[in-house]
C-alpha cells in the first residue's frame, strides 16, 4: 500500500517524535519492514 505524499512527507516529523521503542510497527510505507529487520 502506497502512502499518500502528503503523509509520506509528515511521517519523518511523526516518527521523530515517536521513541525509537515505541517505533515498532506502521502501516503506511513498509517502514515497519526496516525497523523489524532492525531489531532481528
Amino acid at each position: 500500500m502506497e502512502a499518500k505524499p502528503e503523509i509520506r512527507e509528515k511521517y519523518p516529523q511523526v516518527i521523530s517524535s515517536i521513541p525509537k521503542e515505541n517505533l515498532v510497527y506502521i502501516d503506511e510505507s513498509g517502514i515497519e519492514m526496516s525497523i523489524c529487520k532492525n531489531r532481528v
